[in-house]
């Protein structure tokens, strides 16, 4: 099954992170998100996509521009998505499959599809999760990076969903902004540690 991409111009490149200024400014906010449902019941339209429009809404706030794909739970759609939208998006959320059942495949794509993953921000996000609930140490989520695309799995119910970006934000500007380059470790720009680069969003979200 085919996934449709809606709520973007999938003909016009994304526009990725710059870079943050010498001066240790933030990251800008925006360029373009892709939130992908996966979900047997939302792709066959007998359910609603809560979880998926929470996190557009939220990103849209943020100042992302947001794109939004919906596919069942079949491990070789969600792997040709995500290697069919990494170029064109600087971030891709996925919602679902991130559970214990035999259908809950999204990690197992995600981990065959990215080039490298990032473990800290699962341990992030079910750290957080888990101060309202132990079940968040259940999610099996996987985050890593394909053609400097910032590709991450959150749970598919919507407070999982939410809380899990929620974390996601305390660091979402500085990985953007480090995977956008220029890679020159020498300058500091690629393996900064003082935060600055999520100053900006993480302060509007506390405001």
């Amino acid at each position: 099954m085919a996934a449709k991409v809606t709520g973007g111009h999938m003909g016009v490149p994304a526009r990725r992170h710059e870079a943050p200024a010498a001066s240790g400014s933030p990251a800008p906010a925006g360029g373009r998100a892709l939130v992908i449902t996966v979900s047997d019941g939302v792709a066959a339209g007998i359910r609603r996509d809560l979880s998926g429009d929470g996190l557009a809404r939220r990103l849209e706030g943020l100042g992302f521009a947001t794109d939004r794909a919906v596919v069942p739970d079949e491990r070789s759609d969600i792997e040709h998505l995500l290697a069919a939208q990494a170029a064109s998006h600087v971030l891709i959320l996925t919602t679902g499959g991130t559970g214990l059942t035999p259908r809950d495949v999204t990690p197992q794509a995600t981990r065959a599809t990215v080039e490298y993953e990032v473990p800290g921000l699962p341990e992030l996000m079910r750290a957080q999760g888990g101060r309202s609930t132990p079940n968040a140490y259940l999610s099996r989520s996987v985050a890593g990076v394909l053609k400097q695309c910032l590709v991450v799995n959150l749970p598919g119910g919507p407070r999982g969903a939410m809380d899990s970006l929620a974390a996601l934000e305390l660091v979402l500007d500085h990985a953007l902004a480090t995977l956008a380059g220029p890679f020159d470790h020498d300058s500091g720009t690629g393996d900064r540690s003082d935060g600055s680069a999520a100053a900006g969003r993480t302060n509007s979200t506390n405001s």
